[in-house]
């Protein structure tokens, strides 16, 4: 008896590597879990101010955050530019982000003005480290991906040279919404505009973070180059 041995020839061009299919990732690619990492990061930064409603963010001057919020909800705009604070330091539209993204907050019934810094402070790290996650997952289909993503840059932000700058932790969240337009960027016009505006308020928030981005960036560029 013989037989025949019939010969298939791999399909040429790139193939798609299959995502996982394990218990483990069924249960973590649900939407309850999404959504109960999402709960968890927002119980760990915003628990505390919960059970004690009258307390600061931890910020470095939340005083002075505060002041410059009132300032531009009371007077125009002009005046916010013209005031120079202390040392001259914030002329000219310098780090002008945080307190007009305070004002707008403080349009929200429920939002006084010792409250806007806990408001910024317990939301930002919350939605960047959820938007590095998204950045991630968009690159690998991996819901394990996606939490760890989630919970190892939250934790970054209960670090020393995270808490209580809060110019520089809306800076990251500006840089992060910025990389969900980085690819369709090469292509599209919208993207390029989204990404740019992301870029300009990160500028217009914190110049030197902005700056370490950009390196990184070309780093990064420069070393898939070698």
């Amino acid at each position: 008896m013989s037989s025949t041995t019939e010969t298939k020839r791999a399909p040429e061009g790139p193939t798609e590597v299959p995502e996982a299919n394990t218990p483990i990732h069924r249960i973590l690619g649900s939407p309850a879990a999404f959504i109960a990492t999402a709960v968890i990061l927002l119980a760990l930064f915003g628990g505390t101010f919960l059970a004690n409603p009258d307390r600061v963010a931890p910020t470095r001057d939340p005083a002075y955050y505060t002041w410059r919020t009132e300032l531009i909800t009371t007077e125009t705009p002009q005046t916010l530019l013209d005031t120079k604070g202390p040392y001259e330091y914030f002329s000219s539209g310098y780090r002008v982000t945080a307190p007009i993204s305070g004002a707008l907050l403080r349009a929200i019934p429920g939002v006084d003005e010792l409250h806007i810094t806990v408001v910024l402070m317990v939301l930002l790290p919350v939605l960047t480290s959820l938007l590095l996650a998204s950045f991630a997952y968009r690159h690998r289909r991996d819901p394990l991906l996606w939490h760890a993503v989630a919970f190892f840059s939250a934790s970054l932000y209960l670090t020393p040279p995270f808490v209580g700058y809060l110019d520089n932790v809306l800076c990251l969240f500006f840089l992060a919404a910025s990389l969900s337009f980085l690819t369709e960027a090469r292509t599209s016009w919208p993207a390029r505009i989204a990404f740019a505006g992301f870029l300009l308020a990160a500028g217009l928030t914190h110049p030197t973070t902005l700056v370490f981005f950009g390196l990184s960036l070309g780093l990064m560029s420069l070393a898939k180059l070698v």
